[in-house]
């Protein structure tokens, strides 16, 4: 007879941003606050403070950004109606 272990890991999901300063990335960080530190911390990284210079977090915030700004323009292309 096989014992059957629980799985204990579960897959890092993207969260869902709020959008409404997408237009405005320093608002659009500020609103995502929450959601972008926990998202980046659960894919293994420590959140640096250090500002002197650009750090991943920093390159990983813009990319975040530009894949919800991509995913906007992409909507808007749909016909009337229909969502992604």
């Amino acid at each position: 007879m096989n014992a059957v272990a629980p799985i204990t890991i579960r897959p890092i999901e993207r969260p869902t941003f709020d959008n409404v300063n997408l237009q405005d990335f320093g608002l659009w960080c500020l609103d995502n606050a929450a959601a972008l530190a926990r998202y980046w911390t659960e894919q293994g990284n420590a959140l640096g403070l250090e500002k002197d210079e650009d750090t991943d977090f920093d390159f990983w915030l813009k990319v975040q950004h530009e894949i919800e700004c991509d995913d906007f323009r992409d909507a808007a292309r749909l016909p009337h109606g229909v969502t992604l």
